[in-house]
């Protein structure tokens, strides 16, 4: 199956996983909103723009070979739990 990196581009990357975000922020990838999810309302929806090398990032956090600063790792989880907790 072809996948059409058009329409993908166009869509936004959504996902539960605190520490993915937190990832993706230290990677300087930005969060479009944060939202509640409708059937869990203790679960959050982080929410990235689509940027070209977002794919590959998210690989590398799944296949353990993502590299990032520890302290902006640090720093991405502190801004991260503190937008949440204001929610």
């Amino acid at each position: 199956m072809k996948i059409n990196i058009n329409n993908i581009e166009c869509q936004p990357y959504k996902t539960t996983d605190f520490y993915l975000a937190c990832y993706l922020c230290a990677k300087e990838f930005s969060i479009v909103r944060i939202e509640k999810d409708s059937e869990n309302s203790r679960r959050i929806i982080f929410v990235f723009k689509y940027m070209a090398k977002l794919k590959e990032t998210i690989d590398k956090y799944y296949d353990g070979s993502a590299l990032v600063s520890v302290k902006r790792f640090k720093y991405a989880i502190k801004d991260l739990k503190s937008v949440i907790y204001q929610k």
